[in-house]
């Protein structure tokens, strides 16, 4: 994150989560050779059956954010479009709730 001026600062709290988890899900599972297990496998979405999409796609959520202590995962919505497929991820973190929407 940086400020208006282009220097970069510290995120904190919520942000600070959201961002580290965005990068998991967003970052394909296996793209960094000296982290295997970083990332996610949501890129394979596309390719499975639209009947099971809901709870795999819960499953790779799981895994890639499986170390994030701070957050639990509450739930994870799909909506399937023409050409992509929309996520909402619902995080819990002290009581409260963070969303995360992201296209696959």
């Amino acid at each position: 994150m940086c400020d208006d001026r282009g220097i970069p600062i510290s995120d904190s709290g919520d942000q600070e989560i959201v961002d580290r988890v965005l990068f998991k899900l967003t970052a394909r599972q296996g793209e960094f050779p000296f982290l295997p297990n970083l990332g996610s496998r949501l890129y394979k979405l596309p390719f499975e059956k639209s009947a099971n999409l809901r709870n795999v796609a819960y499953q790779y959520v799981l895994e890639a954010i499986d170390n994030e202590t701070e957050v639990q995962v509450q739930d994870v919505k799909v909506e399937v479009l023409d050409d992509s497929i929309d996520l909402t991820v619902i995080l819990i973190r002290n009581d409260d709730s963070i969303r995360i929407n992201l296209t696959v």
